[in-house]
């Protein structure tokens, strides 16, 4: 795989990909990889972006936390892999992506750390100190 599909919601809450993508942060992050080419992708809403994520138009989704849920159970072979900030969005990678150590070492995982999101439990904050 050399070109990465990223799907998201224009709002505060997927603000990190939105600055990652204008930055070049997710290209940049991930040409080790063999990425040399990401695209993002605008969704109005959860489910239709759960639905192109099935139809196998994405990789990788930043997204509420009931859409996944709904569209694992009918048969969409991905996995939450973190939570993107605290008011419950999440990134919902395929299994055939290998990039979840870069992921959690990016620029834009890392920047939701900083602010309290503790990747791989669901919109928990990291105890100070």
């Amino acid at each position: 795989m050399t070109h990465l599909r990223i799907g998201y919601q224009p709002s505060t809450h997927q603000i990190a990909e939105m600055i990652a993508m204008e930055k070049g942060w997710w290209k940049e992050d991930l040409a080790g990889f063999g990425i040399t080419e990401v695209t993002d992708h605008q969704f109005s809403s959860g489910p239709p972006e759960m639905t192109a994520m099935m139809g196998d138009h994405l990789d990788i989704a930043y997204v509420g936390a009931a859409p996944p849920i709904t569209a694992i159970a009918q048969g969409l072979d991905a996995k939450i892999v973190a939570a993107v900030q605290t008011q419950g969005s999440n990134l919902v990678l395929r299994p055939d992506l290998q990039l979840y150590l870069t992921i959690r070492s990016s620029r834009a995982y890392n920047s939701n750390v900083s602010r309290g999101v503790d990747s791989g439990h669901c919109s928990q904050k990291i105890p100070d100190g």
